[in-house]
């Protein structure tokens, strides 16, 4: 892959940033899929094997989960990752 840009400088690969957009959907969805089934946040807290206060940092934004805890909140909300990063829950 050609890395030239148009001026003629090279860059090196990078990567999308993910939009701020997003990661407030991702907290969003959380709070909303908890909501839904009508879990308290320690339950949910206990069911990731993390603590009340890290679930807390994710639904406020705070903190964004990292990709294991992604998947593991997608498993337990049952809905794929895309869902749960772009999806509307609210």
């Amino acid at each position: 892959m050609d890395n030239r840009q148009c001026d003629g400088s090279e860059t090196v690969m990078s990567y999308p940033i993910p939009k701020l957009e997003d990661r407030i959907r991702v907290h969003r969805n959380i709070y909303a899929l908890r909501s839904k089934m009508n879990w308290s946040i320690r339950f949910l807290a206990r069911k990731l094997h993390i603590q009340v206060v890290t679930v807390e940092s994710h639904e406020c934004g705070d903190t964004y989960p990292k990709l294991v805890q992604l998947i593991q909140y997608a498993d337990l909300f049952n809905v794929t990752l895309d869902e749960l990063v772009f999806g509307e829950f609210d």
